[in-house]
């Protein structure tokens, strides 16, 4: 680990090592920052955390590269060791509670209520301002220079706007089912140019998934699926292609792409327990048909199932809801849950419909599953009392950590695959109601497949979360 010293000089341009590990510097809780000014901002670890996804979600690492000599200056106020705390604090303050640019950055009283509290008395009040005004422009010019990305992504004054993380990547688009299959590349285009052109478009925080190369994916997968199953789907899509099954296609680029869904999940796991707030996944292929041997009904591994087993490994997590409003049963996730006492899965899905299962009968190995068929028609009249007497009464009483939502649009009147009658706006109450139970949701995209309304119906969701 490079020394922070090696910026103090400005003598030489600091390596990316160099960077990297003085601006987590700068994120950390010294002890000195311990006051009811900072009790509201999260601890080190979440902090530096979020340093790490800023990385992979940004480039930012080769952006601070290119600014070493910034760097520098800041380095040289942080040797003073009366301004070395309160550097670190203001930087980390406004890099938590306010976004960096010339408009808002803190002001000169701001700077100095924040050294004041920090230094404690230590020095004349001359000094302090002195002190004060020598260092609050190097802190500007960094953060104006370096952080243009992360003043989008998530340093919102802890006041104001709600800020939604979406993990994405036109990778996804590469997804190749086919001419005329309905689980096609332009659902996600749909997705985005809706939230472009959304009205509160800049509370939305765009994150690239991390590389299933930085981060042992497959491990997670074989946790779930047969190693058989799992070189089954490698070997077509090495091969070429080909199908599953009738309606499940394997193209060249499906097996590293599932692989990167998956990863999609897990990065919406981590920025849910990191924030205690919503975030939405839209990655293909989905997953909750996906059963432990094999893949059909256009899914490949079961991201939701995944990412349960995913989070019951973090400290925070003691047990996991799944919510599955998809019309079609997720027999694939249920089927990997329903015997673990710290999952429990609840679906409301059209019967009969693909895939057959889902009978009320089912109650997991735990009475940890409700499902919650219904014929077909319904409209939210119908959904509602289903929501309010059964399925919110049984996810309360298992009392989750964190909440995953396999996000299905296509109970839309309009889809082509079911037969349901709900509007896309209906869903901004189903969100409503998840709300409810927590504020740790993770939305994963399932189903939806007629273009307009799944747009509408994600917007409504995400407009929901973001109120």
């Amino acid at each position: 680990m490079a020394p922070i010293e090696n910026l103090r000089t400005g003598a030489r341009e600091a390596s990316e090592e160099d960077e990297i590990h003085a601006f987590k510097h700068t994120h950390a809780l010294t002890p000195h920052c311990r006051t009811p000014r900072f009790a509201k901002f999260q601890q080190v670890e979440s902090i530096q955390n979020r340093w790490n996804r800023s990385i992979k979600t940004e480039n930012l690492a080769t952006k601070i590269q290119k600014k070493a000599k910034v760097t520098a200056f800041l380095g040289r106020i942080l040797t003073l060791p009366s301004l070395k705390a309160w550097g670190f604090s203001l930087l980390r303050e406004s890099l938590e509670s306010t976004e960096l640019n010339p408009d808002t950055f803190p002001d000169l009283k701001t700077a100095q209520r924040a050294f004041f509290g920090i230094e404690q008395g230590q020095r004349s009040k001359g000094t302090k301002e002195r002190l004060t005004r020598r260092a609050l422009f190097p802190l500007r010019v960094f953060a104006q220079k370096l952080l243009p990305s992360l003043c989008r992504m998530e340093v919102r004054i802890s006041e104001g706007e709600p800020m939604l993380p979406v993990i994405y990547s036109e990778a996804f688009l590469k997804q190749d089912t086919g001419r005329f299959h309905p689980e096609r590349p332009e659902r996600l285009s749909a997705i985005v140019d809706a939230l472009k052109a959304a009205p509160w478009t800049d509370q939305i925080e765009w994150q690239l998934p991390t590389p299933p190369s930085d981060r042992d994916v497959l491990r997670w997968v074989q946790k779930l699926h047969t190693q058989d199953y799992i070189d089954r789907v490698r070997q077509l899509a090495e091969k070429g292609g080909g199908m599953l099954d009738m309606d499940t296609p394997v193209s060249p680029q499906s097996y590293d792409l599932a692989l990167l869904a998956t990863s999609a999940w897990l990065d919406g796991i981590e920025r849910v327990i990191a924030t205690d707030n919503p975030a939405f996944v839209f990655a293909r292929p989905p997953g909750h048909h996906a059963t432990s041997k094999t893949g059909m009904g256009f899914c490949l591994f079961s991201h939701a199932a995944i990412a349960a087993h995913y989070a019951l490994e973090k400290p925070e997590i003691n047990r996991v809801a799944i919510l599955d409003w998809d019309v079609h049963h997720g027999n694939g996730t249920q089927s990997l849950v329903e015997n673990n006492p710290q999952i429990a899965y609840c679906s409301l899905h059209q019967s009969p419909c693909y895939p057959g299962t889902g009978d009320a009968s089912e109650r997991g190995a735990y009475n940890n599953v409700l499902n919650l068929p219904m014929p077909s028609g319904k409209t939210l009249a119908e959904y509602q009392p289903a929501m309010e007497n059964q399925a919110m009464p049984f996810l309360r009483d298992f009392q989750p950590d964190l909440l995953i939502v396999s996000a299905g649009y296509d109970p839309n009147h309009d889809d082509p695959l079911a037969g349901m009658s709900l509007q896309p706006s209906d869903f901004g109450v189903f969100t409503d109601y998840s709300l409810q139970l927590s504020r740790r949701i993770l939305f994963g995209l399932e189903g939806g497949y007629d273009l307009r309304s799944l747009a509408q119906s994600v917007t409504s969701t995400i407009e929901r979360c973001l109120a």
